[in-house]
């Protein structure tokens, strides 16, 4: 297993273009999501989930990811959403991102265990249909309804809704 840096990675799970044709990625082992400015460019710009370059610690802090499996982005490129397996958790961060490393988290859109805001203010949370803890596998946005979908793979279920402050209106698949 390679050391982390900003060409590197350790299991890539998903993938996902923004408008300016670079290429966001999950680094899953490294518990860190990288941006790729567009051309042929191998080094990565932006790194969310860690500190810097080279670290790969799991974190359930606000700037830290574990074991990040999913990735989308709207159509406009305003929000990038992580499905941050490990923490049984979704992110969303505001583009474009203000710093290179230890960005901060806009909001938890969906986090059983706190069902708190970023400020840690409770959400109204409306996921009366969803129970237990989340395990989000893979994340879809649906540019016509403005639906983010959320794959739940240990709880054989799909959600998604129209995202709002903290919170995601949800309608459920699979059970």
């Amino acid at each position: 297993e390679s050391i982390p840096s900003a060409n590197t990675l350790s299991c890539p799970t998903r993938m996902v273009s923004d408008c300016t044709g670079g290429l966001w990625v999950c680094d899953t082992n490294n518990n860190r999501v990288l941006h790729y400015p567009s051309g042929k460019n191998n080094t990565a710009d932006f790194v969310i989930g860690q500190s810097d370059f080279v670290s790969n610690s799991p974190s359930a802090s606000y700037t830290g990811l574990d074991h990040p499996k999913g990735i989308a982005i709207n159509l406009d490129c305003t929000s990038l959403w992580i499905a941050d397996r490990g923490n049984k958790r979704v992110l969303q961060y505001d583009l474009p991102l203000m710093q290179s490393a230890g960005q901060i988290a806009a909001s938890v859109l969906y986090d059983i265990e706190s069902l708190q805001d970023i400020n840690g203010t409770n959400a109204n949370n409306t996921n009366t249909n969803l129970e237990g803890n989340i395990y989000p596998e893979d994340l879809s946005y649906d540019p016509t309804s403005g639906y983010l979908w959320v794959v739940d793979s240990e709880n054989n279920r799909v959600f998604g809704g129209v995202v709002f402050t903290g919170n995601i209106m949800c309608d459920l698949l699979g059970q």
